[in-house]
Order: structure tokens, then C-alpha cells, then sequence
């Protein structure tokens, strides 16, 4: 095939929802064609709150071998699997958020703002966009994980607001509305802090633990 307009035409697409085929042609295609090696890529984790940033180091391959929904791969060099996502702005979360598989970066000189989490950098804004526009390769605008948003955005804003001890008392707090009752030790000279819940039943009877 060389071009995505002959896998469209193709007899196994007959019946499908056209817009549906041509979402997933337009994902395979880009991920065989227009990836190239030394590509910088990132991958959202599902198991945790952390973004996975590797480079392309080989062609597109079809394997046989694996799994039928696992055939379509590319080699890669992972340079880091454990980015936490409050590393990121908002804006590159945001993108790194849509829900098509294979769609590439470009606004806000996204490349160079992940070099620099890649480097160590702390969390680099966006710089200011240029009064003439440069004629670029379009970009897809895809549709967002709204989900995947809101906790980002819950998450970040936690994070800037309830530092240290604020934090213990946001979690004793949550707890409490949870029906635990909490009790706050005096902060610790290592800057840590320590909790006692336990929690309230109809009987009366009461569970408690400790958590540092």
C-alpha cells in the first residue's frame, strides 16, 4: 500500500462506519509513515499518573507473532518510564490527553518544553507564540480524555495549594467527611507528618491505624 486512499477502498472496510475507518487508517498510516526513527514519542500511563518518554529507534514491523490487536510496532529507546504528569504544564497535558493514539505535538513548542522535564528542567511554560505565524505541517486536533483532564487539573491545583502540613490537613479533613475521625500529631522535626484515624460505626465500635 502507498497510500492511506487504497486502504480505505479496500474490500474488509466494506459495512464500516466511514468516519471510523478513517480514524483508524489515518492512525495506522501515521504510525507506519510518518514516524520516523529519532522521533521523540510519549506514552500516558494507564497504571499510574506518569507519562512514559522514549525516542523511535527502528521501522514500522507487522508481527505475526503477537497478538492480533499488538501486531503494528516500532522499536524504541525508553529514556525515562516513570515522569510523573505534574512535571508537565497544563497545556502539554492537555494534548498528551487525546484520545487518538498517534497524533503529533507542535503547539507551544511542546519538543523543546519535554527536552527540558527530559533534562531535569522544572515544569517549562509556554513560550510566547510569535506574531507571524510560520507555515508548518498542520496538526490533528483531537478530541480530550475529559476524565484524564479534570484529575490533572485537580491534581495540579492540590498540588500548588496544599503544601507540607496544608496537605495533612486537607487528607484529615477529606477523611473526616468520609466518616473517620482523625487525630494530627504535632509536625515532626524531619518535616514529615503523622495521622490517626479510625472509623465510625453504628455500634459504636471503633477501627483505627496510623498513616505517615
Amino acid at each position: 500500500m502507498t497510500s492511506p486512499c487504497q486502504v480505505l477502498h479496500r474490500p474488509h472496510c466494506d459495512g464500516d462506519e466511514p468516519a471510523a475507518v478513517a480514524n483508524q487508517v489515518g492512525q495506522i498510516w501515521a504510525f507506519r509513515e510518518r514516524i520516523q526513527p529519532g522521533d521523540l514519542i510519549a506514552l500516558p500511563l494507564k497504571t499510574r499518573a506518569a507519562i512514559a518518554i522514549g525516542r523511535i529507534k527502528g521501522p514500522y514491523q507487522y508481527r505475526l507473532d503477537l497478538p492480533g490487536d499488538t501486531r503494528h510496532v516500532r522499536a524504541a529507546d525508553w529514556l525515562r518510564m516513570d515522569i510523573p504528569r505534574s512535571a508537565f504544564a497544563q497545556d502539554l497535558l492537555f494534548s498528551l490527553g487525546a484520545f487518538m493514539t498517534v497524533c503529533r505535538i507542535q503547539r507551544n513548542n511542546a519538543e523543546e518544553r519535554i527536552k527540558a522535564v527530559l533534562d531535569g528542567h522544572a515544569r517549562p511554560n509556554a513560550a510566547r507564540e510569535p506574531d507571524v505565524q510560520e507555515k508548518v505541517e498542520a496538526e490533528v486536533v483531537a478530541p480530550v480524555d475529559l476524565e484524564e483532564y479534570a484529575h490533572d487539573l485537580i491534581r495540579d491545583f492540590i498540588g500548588q495549594k496544599f503544601k507540607g502540613h496544608n496537605l495533612e490537613r486537607l487528607v484529615a479533613a477529606v477523611l473526616k467527611a468520609e466518616g473517620y475521625q482523625t487525630q494530627q500529631a504535632p509536625a515532626g522535626a524531619d518535616g514529615g507528618s503523622t495521622s490517626l484515624l479510625g472509623e465510625v460505626r453504628w455500634d459504636s465500635s471503633r477501627h483505627g491505624s496510623a498513616c505517615r
